[in-house]
């Protein structure tokens, strides 16, 4: 496997958690919403380490405080990947 198809592979897996997570949220039990917290905390930490040839400062800080801007910019890399993959 080559270094994009690694890279849009992980972008997959990274897009499946965080719909997981987000579906997770709508529990009313607050010991799995706590749970689901840490979970997308480290699943943000892991996109912005792992992409951090492009992931600015700000945009790291954008990943964190907004749900919807994460998933964006799963998906900006993943065309940013594919794009360079063809």
């Amino acid at each position: 496997m080559d270094r994009i198809e690694t890279k849009l592979n992980a972008l997959e897996d990274i897009k499946l958690r965080a719909l997981y997570i987000e579906k997770r949220f709508m529990s009313n039990d607050p010991e799995e919403t706590m749970l689901v917290e840490g979970e997308l905390t480290a699943l943000q930490d892991r996109f912005c380490d792992e992409y951090r040839d492009f992931i600015t400062p700000p945009m790291a800080r954008a990943v964190k405080k907004d749900f919807n801007t994460f998933l964006a910019l799963i998906e900006w890399a993943f065309d940013y990947y594919k794009k360079a993959g063809d």
